[in-house]
């Protein structure tokens, strides 16, 4: 707004200018050092750099042809003799400046004169003295900026968070007389929970401004009257405005298309010189050097780690200092005393106090006080997974159950999240252990019920749940019923996503099991396990003939069953060698006898050697994939796309029943077994019965065992993961981003919004399609989502692809298998074993978390935990 001058003020600046021209009468003029025009115009130079008159300081390099361009706005035309008052009025019209520029300073009789800026960037960059300017103040950038300008600018780089903060402090009050508020600082996403840098912002102490950078370095029509008033050279002047009005004109400027172009531009041309100029905001202090607390701490804490990250037991039957049954802790403090002063200093004192029956006070060797030091070791490393969580905010809920060795149903809960690494800056897939609990309920409400409670007490609000992970079992994946359609009442952003690696061993269960023919032939691999198994004489024998050993078959991981059908396919004449060893022996029982002489009978038949031939092909296709299920780093479309490829390879096996067929031939004419696929009995009955009466017994065995259990695991994996699929296709908008069609791109995406609408708004469509479009020259190759997602912050592009980001954490949030959980119990059985199965559930749940973290416990810092300790027990050493 334009403000109206009084008449005084009108008088006041009159005299000021006629003052300034009678002082600059007395001067000798600016323009004397220049050459007269008609010299200009030929192209010769406005200075002579090599010497100057004696009145005049030497400066190399001060102005060169074309320096002051006759055709400009600030072009001066006039010769040492104009007038003085003409060559003042000239002087000021070239926009003398002072500034931090490398300074030319003319002295002619008393009279000294600051050049910098001069006109267009051409004086600039003829020059070569750009590195002399104050480029992170944009009073002093050239009105015409040309590359070497911008290059400089993008040098200078835009400002940290710490920066500008501190630039808060002493900005001006605006008209109203109020202050800048650090909410203009942050931009918030749709969900109001993102906060966003406002990096490109920038106050100019030479002119009291504020502008946008990146707008003012590449804008073409930065003079012109459109556009924010950010990107124009007056900038955002909070003596002529309100600070309250950027509560509108930030957000307009930051979603304008000419600010995501020139927001582009900068990241482009920094990209292009080797990234130089960012700001040093990695180069933050990460830690402040803590207090020094005491030294026998410090090992208690050592030894703590060390035990509960092995899963050792800690105490023994006796407390007393030098008694071998005192337990792990103890004892390992007593090596180590060898060879730490003052530790043995310490347990010196405390063997003289109990061999003389004393109570000595606050000596932290007791096991009351170790569970005390296990809890806060264990409470640390909690808090520092609530403090992750919380900063990723999205997250997946995993949850198992099962029974640990005192018979107590133990319920795990494991939280997946994506978080951005304060080293590395690098996001990063995180499956964190969070508690057991004791809950033997098995109904959903109840299951549901629990597990809103638990997520209550550690402040977790499942309003950010964006995934679900279970079994199959119908109390956690029932749709009317189960766990995760009544957390699906109440927060409907957490999807469901049944495990993996569960559906997977479901198809093979049901493979075998639909034909009586594989079930016959793994219930005889399972035999013959037990029969060596049961006998240290008979799996002596075993071992000795084919250098290896039999397992058995897992009830719970059925892709492991490859382990145990290997041996008896790649193995199988030994195997029928120490079963001819054990039978000769009499040494059986009569139902021992029984049981190898029919495993003898049953692997010497064809149909066993065929049977081992095919299911071996099958269950390494099975336990490949499954490994890669398994996998905490692997997300969403890796797991379909592995199952895609493994129902593809299955379908091929149809094809290579021949190849199939003839392997299995040569084994069993190496074995010298008869090729056929007909017992004794069934060879006479169609012997006498004549031929044609029977079938073709090779067609019969392809027909109704090899391409119906085929069938029947294509079908399943088609049934079990089809909502993995569903999981893909809705977000195909940042999956397949390169390849869908521009309709499709537009209505997966509003699809996709309208599922997150917490998350995610309009503006995603259009990010999406910026991103296409600048893809292929700004990314190497095809990305997966957590390698873009990287990618875009290596870049710092998130400025402008903030909703794009938000799309690709929630998605890698989504769980895969609950493999996780099962690898929680694996170490629950390691710590509540049957010689500590009176183990209550807190100090089960800090043990379990030191050694299920036992990575991240390393790497904190516990001397702020030793504080804290010493404070509670409020003792002296």
């Amino acid at each position: 707004m334009y403000h109206h001058k009084s008449g005084s003020q009108k008088r006041k600046q009159k005299r000021e200018r006629e003052q300034e021209d009678e002082r600059m009468k007395n001067k000798k003029p600016l323009l004397q050092f220049f050459k007269k025009s008609s010299d200009r115009d030929a192209g010769e130079d406005c200075v002579d750099a090599g010497k100057v008159s004696s009145g005049i300081v030497e400066q190399d390099n001060f102005c060169n042809t074309g320096a002051i361009d006759s055709t400009s706005s600030n072009s001066v035309s006039c010769n040492k003799t104009s007038s003085p008052t003409t060559c003042a009025e000239v002087e000021e019209s070239a926009s003398c400046r002072i500034s931090n520029v490398t300074e030319v300073t003319l002295i002619e009789e008393g009279m000294s004169c600051s050049l910098s800026s001069i006109g267009a960037s051409e004086s600039f960059e003829s020059l070569g003295s750009l590195e002399g300017v104050n480029w992170k103040d944009p009073a002093f950038w050239p009105d015409t900026l040309r590359s070497k300008a911008r290059e400089c600018i993008v040098l200078a780089g835009l400002m940290s968070e710490e920066e500008l903060l501190k630039t808060v402090q002493y900005l001006p009050k605006d008209c109203d007389g109020q202050a800048f508020s650090e909410f203009h600082l942050y931009s918030k996403s749709s969900n109001g929970r993102e906060k966003i840098l406002r990096d490109w912002l920038r106050w100019s102490d030479g002119k009291k401004a504020l502008y946008c950078t990146p707008c003012l370095a590449f804008s073409s029509d930065s003079s012109s009257k459109t556009g924010s008033v950010l990107c124009k050279k007056e900038g955002f002047d909070p003596t002529k405005s309100k600070w309250h009005k950027l509560y509108k004109k930030l957000p307009e400027q930051e979603h304008s298309a000419q600010h995501r172009k020139n927001y582009w531009s900068w990241r482009c041309l920094q990209k292009s010189m080797g990234g130089h100029g960012v700001d040093n905001d990695m180069q933050r202090t990460l830690a402040r050097e803590a207090e020094k607390f005491t030294v026998l701490l410090e090992r208690l804490l050592d030894v703590t780690l060390f035990l509960a990250s092995r899963n050792l037991a800690f105490r023994g039957s006796s407390q007393r200092i030098g008694d071998i049954h005192n337990g792990n802790f103890l004892g390992i403090l007593e090596l180590v005393s060898h060879y730490d002063a003052e530790l043995r200093e310490h347990l010196d004192k405390v063997k003289r106090s109990q061999e003389k029956g004393k109570k000595l006070p606050a000596h932290y060797l007791s096991w009351g006080t170790q569970n005390e030091f296990i809890n806060l070791c264990g409470q640390h490393v909690l808090n520092a997974i609530l403090s992750e969580r919380q900063e990723a905010i999205y997250f997946s809920l995993i949850c198992d159950a099962s029974p640990d060795i005192s018979h107590t149903e133990q319920n795990v809960i494991v939280l997946r999240y994506v978080h951005r690494d304060s080293r590395s800056g690098n996001w990063c897939i995180q499956e964190r252990f969070l508690e057991f609990f004791d809950f033997f309920q098995k109904t959903g409400d109840e299951i549901a019920g629990m597990i809103t409670s638990r997520m209550r007490d550690h402040n977790i609000d499942l309003k950010d749940c964006r995934g679900q992970g279970y079994d199959n079992g119908a109390n956690m994946s029932g749709r009317i019923k189960g766990v995760k359609s009544r957390i699906q009442e109440r927060y409907p952003e957490a999807m469901f996503c049944p495990c993996a690696a569960h559906s997977l061993n479901l198809v093979g269960v049901h493979a075998a099991s639909s034909c009586p023919e594989v079930k016959t032939f793994f219930g005889s691999v399972n035999r013959l396990y037990i029969l060596f198994s049961n006998s240290p004489e008979r799996w002596h024998t075993l071992t000795e003939e084919i250098a290896g050993s039999l397992h058995g078959l897992s009830d719970t991981r059925w892709s492991s069953r490859v382990e145990a059908v290997r041996p008896v396919a790649k193995k199988l004449p030994s195997i029928l060698r120490a079963l001819e060893k054990v039978i000769s022996s009499r040494r059986l029982t009569n139902d021992a006898h029984s049981e190898a002489v029919g495993l003898y009978n049953y692997f010497s038949f064809f149909r066993a050697i065929l049977l081992a031939t095919f299911w071996l092909k099958v269950l390494q296709c099975f336990d490949e994939r499954n490994k890669i299920l398994q996998s905490r780093s692997v997300s969403m479309e890796i797991g379909a796309a592995n199952i895609r490829a493994l129902a593809e390879e299955i379908k091929s096996l149809r094809e290579k029943w021949p190849a199939l067929l003839s392997e299995a031939r040569l084994v069993a004419d190496g074995m010298e077994i008869p090729a056929e696929l007909m017992n004794a009995q069934q060879l006479r009955r169609k012997k006498s019965q004549g031929p044609g009466e029977l079938q073709d017994p090779e067609n019969v065995f392809k027909v109704n065992v090899f391409l119906v259990t085929l069938d029947t695991i294509v079908s399943d994996l088609d049934q079990r993961f089809k909502s993995m699929e569903e999981v893909c296709c809705l977000f195909a908008p940042i999956l397949k981003l390169r390849k869908i069609a521009e309709d499709d791109l537009e209505t997966s995406t509003k699809l996709l919004i309208s599922k997150y609408p917490q998350d995610l708004t309009d503006s995603l469509l259009d990010e999406l399609k910026h991103l296409r479009k600048v893809y292929s020259e700004t990314f190497e190759g095809f990305l997966g989502p957590l390698e873009l997602l990287n990618s875009i912050y290596d870049l710092q592009l998130e400025g402008i692809f903030g909703e794009v980001c938000v799309a690709l954490r929630i998605f890698i949030t989504l769980p895969l298998s609950v493999a996780e959980g099962e690898r929680a119990f694996s170490k629950l059985s390691l710590i509540k074993n049957y010689l500590r199965s009176t183990m209550n559930e807190q100090r089960l749940n800090s043990l379990a978390m030191l050694s299920i973290e036992h990575e991240l416990a390393n790497k904190l810092d516990f001397k702020e935990l030793i504080k804290d300790f010493a404070r509670s027990k409020v003792r002296r050493l």
